[in-house]
């Protein structure tokens, strides 16, 4: 047999938390610090009773997809998913299976249009422009466009 290499007071608070609190070998792992497969392993040598893990949890389900609906825009799925303990591509299934589209990662544009076409009439390269206001060329070179017509 090989070492040890967890303390009996990790095993007994992997096997506590997955019990008592119904938690997953991967989220359990993620605590103990070891793989999901040496929790399971642990939880068949006890003989406790197997439980399907938080994914399949509709109650868990159910509380991921509305602390995503509430977040409004202020949080992405993979900020839900993370506080759930859930895989993105989990929590992205769930919403599309309920029809609920992904919020657009897109952040609002907070560029000032005026000032970018003022340092263009003023001769400004468009890179330069760019850079002097933190936006991007494709921005600028828009804003170019319109002055143009």
């Amino acid at each position: 047999m090989g070492t040890e290499r967890y303390s009996d007071s990790s095993r007994k608070q992997a096997l506590r938390l997955y019990e008592k609190n119904g938690w997953g070998y991967a989220k359990i792992a993620e605590v103990i610090g070891c793989y999901p497969s040496t929790i399971r392993d642990w939880v068949e040598a006890a003989g406790l009773k197997k439980h399907p893990g938080p994914a399949h949890s509709g109650q868990l389900r159910r509380r991921a997809i509305t602390a995503y609906k509430n977040a409004k825009d202020e949080k992405s799925v993979s900020e839900v998913a993370k506080e759930h303990g859930v895989h993105v591509s989990t929590l992205s299934r769930w919403l599309a299976k309920h029809g609920i589209r992904r919020k657009s990662p897109r952040k609002p544009n907070s560029f000032d249009h005026d000032a970018i076409a003022k340092d263009l009439k003023s001769g400004m390269l468009g890179v330069d422009v760019a850079v002097r206001h933190g936006c991007s060329e494709s921005l600028v070179s828009n804003i170019r466009k319109r002055l143009v017509k």
